[in-house]
């Protein structure tokens, strides 16, 4: 029946791999996965019948070509066997614990007898089927095939089991010890940005492994500014230096402002002269510094955050979901010495927001605000306040009534797309969780504009806005600096996919409206900018939360946006630190990685194996005439 046995094999391996890889198990594909699954497995039985009808009918030498052939086809058999036992199905029919390791070793093994048996199994049958006469038959190449097949599936089980266990163990070496010997772009700008001289004094001894690691750092910002100088001092030799500002030993850096006497101010980061010590410490040096260096250069700020309505909130609020909270957040502003104060009933925001407040955040409430908190709001910008609105459309927020007292409204159902969106779970809920690179040229998108090609914003079931015709202020001008693409939807049912009367479309995720202050136009010329209030409002409540905030294009634009309504430069930036983040990679990137590691590595042995055969094949060839000839 010749290559009967092996095309049945080849169909039965596919059905079986198309029924546990695309018509999985579960809801609607149930039927069709038991159908295509039960097909294979009655290709493989049928293939096995042929192969044993053939070696059961064969005699002398084809009998033994047809054994060793059909031990590769057991082997076949038996991994799939394997793979069956290492399955939620096989594991419930050998009752074996939740903390079994028979699942695991199974897992590995059954890919490695696979491997070997199936190629031992091609390169027999490609060397078989050319003898097609018992008399015919040769043993011995017949047996140097099954080891050519064997030593290529050994060397690609080699390769992947090394692959897998560095994966897995993830050993780490410390050889260049530390980004801190390089800042961050945030802190070179903020050096860059002082225009009076700051010095900077280590206290360590000449000789000390944590001065050898933080000397660069600091010489890196000498050269980003004339005027911040650095020196290193021992703490027994500047006694006086290191009375007037409590310096208590070495290992500290202290960042002076100021000429030398009284009035001179100054700031101290602590690191420590131990290597083994100070190494938590200088992990995170870029972002003491960032916080040590505006605490002394610049003046103190201030945020209000609404309060009283569930909002978004950082790490002190138990209540607030790990990724809805606004730590980080608030760790940067901390930073950037922007002082947050809470704004709310107890503050008077029901009748206004009180004189002298700089800036005013509304970041994702889930209740509503009383309709006098969103007048009062309203009002603070008509007259010339600066106010951040973060919204949900599946949240009651109660913002309604400021939106339109700004001119806009923010559309039902939630931002969905099916092309442009991060892999989370894995699962439909994932299109929720979408991207956009298209920016305008407003001053809130400054950076993520002119890197357009490197960044993107990540929006979480967030929503849209819209120009609410009539509403707002006649002399308010609305932008909108932050757009989709025309593949995104307004998901209005939360099923996550485009049914009904959704549509897709280009959709604004973030507007900014100015509205000058009556009377401020009768300024002369040649005075300075006429006073307007500004609003920016995203619509989606967790853009600053834990989850996203991890992501530059996010971070980019809340730094532009702060530095819009404060007029401030660089409140949000990144850190050099070498703490771990998590990684997210796009649908493409995850297969990029996964045909890399598993195919990639192995790939070049896998070539090489292939040219040794063919060498030894035409050997053989070219010696057999000779021994012939001989004869």
């Amino acid at each position: 029946m010749g290559a009967l046995a092996s095309i049945l094999v080849a169909v039965a391996l596919t059905f079986i791999y198309a029924a546990q890889n695309i018509w999985v198990a579960g809801g609607e594909s149930t039927t069709t996965h038991s159908v295509v699954l039960w097909t294979g497995l009655a290709a493989l039985a049928a293939g096995s019948v042929v192969r044993f009808l053939d070696w059961n009918g064969a005699s002398g030498l084809r009998r033994t070509a047809e054994t060793r052939v059909g031990l590769a086809h057991v082997g076949l058999v038996a991994s799939l066997g394997l793979y069956a036992l290492q399955s939620e199905w096989g594991i419930t029919a050998l009752k074996l614990a939740d903390d079994s390791k028979v699942p695991t070793l199974l897992a590995v093994l059954w890919p490695a007898l696979f491997t070997v048996s199936a190629l031992a199994l091609v390169f027999m049958e490609l060397v078989y089927r050319r003898m097609p006469v018992a008399e015919g038959i040769e043993i011995r190449r017949l047996s140097a095939a099954a080891f050519d097949g064997v030593s290529i599936a050994l060397a690609i089980v080699f390769a992947v089991s090394v692959n897998y266990a560095a994966d897995k163990g993830d050993i780490r070496k410390d050889v260049s010890y530390f980004k801190t010997t390089k800042p961050s772009e945030t802190s070179l700008r903020l050096v860059k940005s002082v225009n009076e001289p700051i010095r900077a004094v280590l206290f360590f001894p000449k000789t000390n492994e944590v001065l050898t690691e933080v000397t660069p750092y600091f010489k890196a910002l000498a050269k980003a500014n004339p005027k911040f100088r650095v020196d290193v001092m021992d703490h027994a030799l500047a006694p006086a230096l290191a009375s007037a500002h409590k310096v208590k030993d070495n290992g500290a850096v202290l960042l002076l402002k100021g000429a030398d006497g009284h009035g001179q101010q100054g700031e101290q980061i602590d690191i420590g002269t131990d290597l083994a010590i100070a190494r938590s410490r200088l992990r995170t040096l870029d972002g003491r510094f960032q916080q040590t260096f505006t605490t002394l250069a610049r003046q103190k700020r201030e945020i209000s955050f609404v309060v009283g309505h569930d909002e978004r909130s950082d790490a002190s609020a138990r209540e607030t979901p790990v990724p809805e909270r606004t730590s980080e957040f608030v760790k940067a502003l901390d930073r950037a010495n922007v002082r947050m104060k809470d704004l709310g009933i107890n503050q008077g925001l029901a009748s206004r927001v009180p004189a002298g407040v700089p800036m005013v955040a509304l970041v994702g409430p889930r209740r509503p605000l009383l309709p006098e908190e969103a007048e009062s709001l309203l009002r603070y910008v008509k007259d010339g306040g600066r106010l951040l609105v973060m919204v949900d459309p599946q949240d009651d927020s109660g913002a309604a009534p400021l939106l339109e007292g700004l001119g806009l409204e923010l559309e039902p159902g939630v931002l969905t797309s099916d092309a442009n969106f991060i892999p989370r779970t894995h699962t439909d809920a994932d299109r929720s969780l979408v991207y956009t690179k298209k920016f305008s040229s407003h001053p809130t998108v400054t950076i993520a504009s002119r890197h357009a090609s490197q960044l993107a914003v990540a929006f979480v079931a967030g929503g849209a806005l819209a120009r609410k015709e009539g509403a707002g202020p006649k002399d308010a001008k609305v932008l909108f600096p932050i757009r989709t693409e025309g593949s995104y939807w307004l998901d209005t049912n939360q099923n996550y996919a485009l049914d009904g009367d959704e549509k897709r479309g280009v959709k604004n995720m973030m507007a900014v409206v100015t509205i000058p202050v009556a009377g401020s136009g009768a300024e002369p010329a040649g005075s300075e900018e006429k006073k307007e209030g500004r609003a920016v409002v995203i619509a989606d409540a967790d853009f600053a939360t834990d989850q996203v905030i991890g992501n530059p294009g996010n971070v980019v634009v809340i730094n532009d946006i702060l530095q819009w309504l404060l007029g401030e430069e660089q409140i949000v930036g990144e850190v050099t630190s070498e703490e771990d983040v998590p990684i997210e990679h796009t649908r493409q990137e995850d297969k990029l990685w996964f045909y890399g590691t598993t195919l990639g590595a192995p790939l070049p042995l896998f070539g090489l194996g292939i040219w040794v055969a063919i060498r030894r094949r035409r050997r053989r060839r070219t010696s057999q005439p000779k021994e012939g000839a001989g004869s």
